[in-house]
């Protein structure tokens, strides 16, 4: 079956703009996505999670450099995993409050 990734890709982000929750597969896994708050308070409430504890954010690994506060032998860990497998990664790290 040819997957459109397009279509997928627009659907996901339509569900997570009206504040829905989204399950993705991902090559090698799934994720659970969610783009507010409500919506991230539903997905741990389904799994039982504690809100104190923290959620991962999968992106590439630009995103991560410029949102993650992170030393320099993590960047080149993430850069180089997300690089040599092409593939987006979650990261759980203390974060810039903004980004420039």
């Amino acid at each position: 079956m040819q997957r459109n990734y397009l279509k997928d890709a627009k659907r996901v982000y339509d569900v997570l703009k009206k504040g829905g929750i989204a399950i993705v597969y991902m090559r090698n896994a799934y994720a659970i996505m969610s783009g507010t708050d409500n919506a991230l308070e539903k997905v741990y409430t389904a799994k039982k999670r504690s809100l104190n504890r923290p959620s991962g954010l999968v992106a590439n690994a630009r995103t991560h450099e410029k949102l993650h506060i992170l030393s320099r032998e993590k960047k080149n860990i993430i850069k180089k995993f997300s690089k040599k497998y092409n593939l987006p990664i979650s990261i759980i790290a203390p974060y810039k409050k903004k980004i420039q």
